[in-house]
């Protein structure tokens, strides 16, 4: 899955964006509409998001899925949580990024 090292990094960068996100929502909204969504993100999210740095630390395809299909049960359960169910995400089946290219350099 991510044989390469750019796969790799960009991975890395890819998780630090989701927790500067996350790091914005839960102090500009730790609790929205009763529900507290700082709270969530540390208990639920936040030990997944670290599997994740670790599978992709080690450069371990087995093991970054694995974390991925973690993180995104975890997501999944804090949308539901917060009355917000049908936002689901999923594994992705296409690059949304059709205007870059992620293929190392020869």
């Amino acid at each position: 899955m991510l044989a390469n090292k750019i796969y790799w990094d960009l991975a890395a960068y890819e998780i630090d964006e989701i927790k500067e996100g996350l790091e914005d929502a839960a102090r500009l909204f730790p609790t929205y509409e009763g529900i507290p969504v700082a709270e969530m993100i540390k208990t639920i999210i936040d030990p997944r998001i670290e599997k994740l740095e670790k599978a992709v630390r080690a450069k371990s395809s087995t093991k970054f899925t694995a974390a991925f299909d973690e993180l995104t049960s975890g997501c999944n359960s804090c949308h539901a949580g917060a009355s917000k169910p049908f936002i689901r995400i999923q594994r992705p089946i296409a690059s949304p990024l059709t205007n870059q290219n992620f293929a190392p350099e020869k």
